[in-house]
């Protein structure tokens, strides 16, 4: 700013949404501008265009900069996912089936316990070959919703047998203990297959169905959209 230059406030919200993210991109590549360091963004799946719009421009922006950080993105495939791939630069890393030990290690970042699940259907099913994380991760999620695994005396254990269920049937297991309105909600967007608006899935969810915020925030909540 130069002696005596008058700084209006910014009354353009794009504008001044714009400006924060650049001014965020350059305090990153201050950052990393001496030593190489990792920009790590977890769960993009779960982002909003307006959020996926914003991490184009930050990315574009550190590429510009010229300072080293590798950004790392975890995502599901999906549209948008394809269409930010599209005008940044990347490399796919797809993740393959968790081995035994891998499934080991996942029970142990969520519980601190690798042997949580001996003496389970699951922790069998889990010991005798190779599965998804998405499964691994869904059915752990599944016996917290159910009281399977609880948290006692300061530390996580298995309260019942928790079952070896196909994805499926996780998933189903899930939907099924959402209240109404978000079950509606989550059945319109299994319908639509896709990202949509939310005018598409209230039509889809019923004739009496409204616009439910609170709804598709259960659903963002329990990791289901």
């Amino acid at each position: 700013r130069r002696r005596g230059e008058r700084l209006d406030p910014v009354v353009d919200p794009e504008r001044s949404r714009l400006l924060g993210l650049e001014a965020l991109a350059r305090t990153i590549a201050l950052c990393f501008a001496r030593r190489p360091g990792v920009l790590a963004i977890e769960g993009l799946d779960f982002a909003s265009q307006e959020a996926l719009r914003g991490v184009q421009i930050v990315v574009d922006r550190l590429a510009h900069s010229g300072a080293s950080t590798l950004v790392l993105a975890t995502a599901r495939p999906s549209g948008a996912m394809s269409r930010l791939g599209r005008v940044l630069p990347h490399q796919v890393l797809r993740t393959s089936l968790l081995t035994p030990r891998l499934s080991s290690r996942l029970v142990e970042s969520m519980f601190g316990r690798p042997e949580l699940l001996a003496g389970t259907a699951l922790g069998h099913a889990l010991a005798r070959g190779r599965h998804s994380a998405l499964l691994v991760q869904e059915s752990l999620r599944l016996a917290l919703d159910t009281g399977a695994i609880v948290r006692r005396e300061g530390q996580w254990v298995v309260a019942r047998d928790i079952p070896a269920l196909t994805l499926d049937d996780v998933l189903a297991a899930r939907i099924r203990r959402l209240p109404p309105r978000a079950r509606r909600h989550a059945l319109a967007l299994a319908v639509l297959g896709g990202p949509s608006t939310l005018a598409n899935i209230t039509r889809v969810a019923g004739p009496k169905a409204v616009v439910d915020l609170e709804a598709l925030r259960e659903l963002v909540r329990g990791g289901l959209v």
